[in-house]
């Protein structure tokens, strides 16, 4: 027997430990109890836990360079290990939250049921759609909409870079969440304007995320399936498609296109499949809200459906495999 072999197999059936690893220094404030670096022996009087114990879960942390062992006994968080702090300015802490809470970790386990019968995991967990639970509760939305910004960050200073927003006056954020990418947009290119459009609950963190651009911004409710605010020269959807089957993304698309000016563009701002999907994210989609992810000629065929013809794809410089794809009518 290949024991090579044998190791990727154990390695993938292990993915499990490593998730709960995290979890376990999440939970316990790990992240920020080391600092800099700190002995195991004052992490364990710090958070009241046998330095022992303690030592056998920093030597994993260390294993999935989350930290490293500097001089025995004493242990530093590494590059990555620190954007586990919620005090960083790159902070993935919400991000991290989310994966390993059961918001998303309850509905991978309904996977199987999932691809034999289509069914969305987290409805089948949960008894209803993703969105649909998330106005009901607004602890969960914040940790989502703070979620989403932490993974916009870095794809906002990218498109900031790569796209020419020349000839555009009012940029329109279509289901923008806490406003993170908007927000980047306007203190890019101080003369434009914005205007922010999602739900109620969905923009509960906009206000704070938007304070020093708000004098340039909007922020407008409603329902992208009905109708979405005209009067922009700009539309962005950014992760947006992704959460729904072709229909409903395909309803979307028509109701910009309904709004778009002969002059307009729309920008789709999307993880485009292109080979490997290393963070398994196709499955997400389909697991937690019925969606999926597409390749370039998908989401050309979903525009060409709802009247719109994608002009260019520019795949942009994030470890997430982000491209923007440009559409006019």
């Amino acid at each position: 027997m290949d024991i090579t072999a044998q190791q990727t197999l154990l390695h993938a059936l292990n993915g499990f430990a490593r998730t709960h690893v995290l979890a376990a220094a999440i939970r316990l404030g790990l992240p920020e109890a080391m600092g800099a670096e700190a002995p195991v022996e004052q992490l364990g009087r710090d958070l009241g836990i046998s330095p022992d114990r303690l030592s056998r879960l920093l030597r994993a942390l260390v294993q999935l360079d989350i930290c490293t062992e500097p001089r025995p006994g004493v242990y530093a968080p590494t590059e990555a290990g620190a954007l586990l702090r919620a005090d960083h300015p790159a902070s993935l802490h919400a991000m991290a939250e989310l994966i390993i809470g059961p918001l998303t970790q309850r509905p991978w386990t309904r996977l199987e049921h999932t691809i034999r019968t289509g069914s969305c995991g987290f409805e089948e967990e949960f008894g209803e759609p993703v969105f649909e639970y998330f106005a009901a509760r607004p602890e969960a939305t914040e940790l989502y909409n703070t979620a989403m910004g932490e993974s916009t960050r870095d794809v906002a200073a990218a498109l900031l870079d790569a796209y020419d927003f020349d000839g555009i006056g009012q940029v329109a954020d279509i289901g923008g969440g806490n406003g993170t990418l908007l927000a980047a947009i306007l203190r890019g290119v101080p003369r434009l304007t914005g205007v922010l459009f999602d739900t109620v609950h969905g923009t509960a963190q906009a206000a704070g995320v938007l304070a020093d651009v708000r004098d340039r911004c909007a922020i407008r409710h409603g329902d992208f399936f009905e109708s979405v605010p005209t009067g922009a020269d700009l539309y962005l959807l950014k992760n947006i498609l992704h959460d729904w089957d072709d229909d409903r993304a395909e309803a979307i698309l028509r109701g910009i296109a309904a709004a778009l000016p002969a002059h307009g563009r729309l920008l789709l701002v999307e993880q485009v499949i292109t080979g490997r999907d290393p963070f398994f994210a196709d499955l997400t989609m389909l697991v937690l809200y019925g969606g999926r992810e597409r390749t370039a000629a998908d989401l050309a065929l979903l525009c060409e459906r709802a009247g719109l013809t994608l002009t260019s794809t520019l795949p942009l410089p994030t470890t997430l495999g982000f491209s923007v794809l440009e559409v006019r009518r």
